[in-house]
């Protein structure tokens, strides 16, 4: 599963690749929830099968910050309002 968090900046360079993305995927971005913090798109991804277009998607994130957390931790709680995380999680 993939979990991205895009902030309002993020967004604008969604719609410049979107033509990449598949017909499921622009969907799912379409429906998927805006918060204070940014849309949240959530994709189940096949590890055997990977699409070009979503793997493109964390590429547009900004690059974090030098100091890091703990992946584990940053993925087990919300991000905060200007806090950019990418979760990759096995179902």
């Amino acid at each position: 599963m993939l979990i991205v968090v895009f902030r309002t900046d993020e967004q604008t360079k969604v719609e410049t690749i979107r033509d990449i993305l598949s017909l499921d995927t622009q969907r799912k971005y379409d429906e998927a929830t805006t918060y204070n913090d940014g849309k949240w798109l959530i994709l189940a991804v096949n590890t055997h099968k990977v699409e070009k277009g979503v793997m493109r998607l964390p590429a547009l994130k900004r690059r974090p910050k030098k100091k890091q957390q703990s992946i584990t931790n940053k993925c087990s709680r919300r991000p905060a309002a200007k806090e950019t995380v990418i979760c990759l999680t096995e179902t």
